[in-house]
């Protein structure tokens, strides 16, 4: 599984891009979404303070509306007594390795 975390994309909440593939087939893609109230401390923070795209939130993003998106929070645990000290998160994704990803909206 590889991922990357989308930050400052106008429209699009913070979140990680996943792909599951399993012997060349994709199995899964989707997001992995942070707590909208964490993230609104962390941007308050230099240098996200610093970022001009505006916001969008969870309950904002359709593709959370339409695909389940609370299933896809992580679960964060500060990693130290300040926000920048920063945090650890655990979600447990279980894939159908022969499904096939339905493409968002459809």
């Amino acid at each position: 599984m590889a991922g990357d975390i989308t930050l400052g994309k106008p429209g699009v909440p913070l979140h990680l891009s996943i792909k599951v593939e399993t012997t060349g087939h994709v199995s899964h893609t989707g997001q992995i979404l942070f707590p909208d109230p964490i993230t609104t401390q962390v941007y308050a923070l230099t240098p996200y303070s610093a970022e001009t795209v505006p916001r969008t939130y969870n309950s904002q993003d359709r593709v959370y509306a339409q695909q389940g998106g609370a299933r896809s929070m992580l679960t964060l645990h500060r990693l130290g007594s300040s926000l920048g000290a920063g945090f650890a998160g655990a979600i447990t994704l279980v894939v159908d390795p022969g499904a096939t990803p339905v493409k968002v909206g459809a």
